[in-house]
Order: structure tokens, then C-alpha cells, then sequence
């Protein structure tokens, strides 16, 4: 098997979906390019692949989500916050992005097996022209 993503003990469960190996979820391959992993709650995380494009389908509730914020904003509200928690404008997106770009000197998970594009604190995200 390859590397699974590294959550410590602490954390829900392990996954490595190069082996399929799980503990405390259940990984249901349901077609070639269909992945569904399930936890305890009821919640999923879907993955298909048709063709070119990418859909990644997360389902949960209150219980899985309720201390979640990030890019996505803050659950239940939506509201932009800082990583402190602070809110942000809602109207300056670019700083927005910048704020939750993934930065590993800060206790970040690396998201990824191998880094690619910029890295913080060297480089920051691409800017769309």
C-alpha cells in the first residue's frame, strides 16, 4: 500500500485509498470511477470521475461539520473568517484566498503526496488574471 492520509490517533480514521485500507470507516468502491467513503454518522465523501471532469460530493451534518471553516467559509453561517476566527470582507476574495492557502509552517496538513505549484511561505497562490 502507499501512503494514507496522516491523521494521528486523536483524529476520526485513517485512509489509504491506494490499498483500501480504513479502520473505523467503510470504503465502498461502487464502479470503476466511483469511490463512496462513509463514517459512523450517516455522512460520505463521494469521488467520480466521468471522463475529464472531477465531482467530489461531501455529505454530512451538524455532528460532522458544527467546528468546521475554511474556504468554504464557516458552517451553519457561511460567514468569510479568518483562520483566528475574525471576519473578513466578503467582497475582497483575493485576500480571502490568501488568508486559507495551505501553509504547512502553521500546522497545516500537506493535502497532497508530493508538493506541486506555490508553496507558502516561498510563493503564494497564482492569481487568475
Amino acid at each position: 500500500g502507499g501512503p494514507g492520509i496522516p491523521l494521528n490517533d486523536s483524529q476520526a480514521f485513517p485512509v489509504a485509498l491506494q490499498d483500501a485500507t480504513y479502520k473505523n470507516a467503510s470504503i465502498e468502491k461502487v464502479g470503476e470511477q466511483e469511490v463512496k467513503i462513509e463514517w459512523g454518522t450517516g455522512g460520505h465523501i463521494g469521488v467520480l470521475i466521468t471522463g475529464i471532469f472531477l465531482n467530489i460530493d461531501v455529505q454530512g451534518g451538524t455532528s460532522d461539520f458544527a467546528d468546521s471553516v475554511g474556504l468554504m467559509g464557516k458552517y451553519g453561517s457561511g460567514k468569510m473568517v479568518d483562520r483566528q476566527g475574525k471576519p473578513m470582507d466578503p467582497n475582497d476574495i483575493l485576500a480571502y484566498g490568501m488568508e486559507w492557502q495551505v501553509k504547512q509552517d502553521q500546522g497545516d496538513p500537506m493535502l497532497f503526496s508530493s508538493l506541486e505549484g506555490p508553496q507558502w511561505p516561498e510563493q503564494q497562490c497564482v492569481m487568475p488574471q
